[in-house]
């Protein structure tokens, strides 16, 4: 039997599996270890090959959670407190521990939620404005 033959359905499987990884991080990285089940005498042709379609599919998970994609959603956000980069702005987190700096609104403090709206995304920041409450 090839180890070729079901690559595509381990490839599948893989993927699910770091996906379902990725729910159990805050951060963008997942760390995976190689376990006893990882056999290092396969054949490098068959391993090459995968290795390269796993990179294309995983390229296209990442795609999939970019920050950009943000753009445009509501999140309700837990206030921080001030902005790195000004005294003018919040900065806080959403359920999904994502860091999103906005413009201060009277009345809000750090520990109050509010509602933004995302209008521009970094690799490590969302960039919002609340929306009316």
């Amino acid at each position: 039997e090839s180890h070729s033959y079901n690559l595509d359905r381990r490839i599948s499987s893989f993927i699910s599996y770091v996906k379902d990884q990725a729910n159990h991080f805050k951060t963008n990285n997942v760390a995976l270890t190689m376990g006893m089940d990882f056999h290092y005498s396969v054949n490098i042709v068959a391993l090459s090959n995968g290795i390269v379609r796993l990179i294309l599919k995983m390229t296209q998970v990442n795609i999939s959670t970019c920050p950009q994609n943000d753009i445009g959603k509501t999140f309700k956000v837990l206030i921080e407190g001030d902005s790195k980069r000004s005294d003018q702005d919040f900065k806080g987190r959403n359920s999904q521990n994502k860091m999103i700096v906005f413009p201060k609104k009277e009345g809000l403090k750090p520990g109050d939620y509010t509602t933004v709206k995302v209008y521009e995304a970094t690799s490590a920041t969302l960039k919002g404005n609340i929306v009316s409450e």
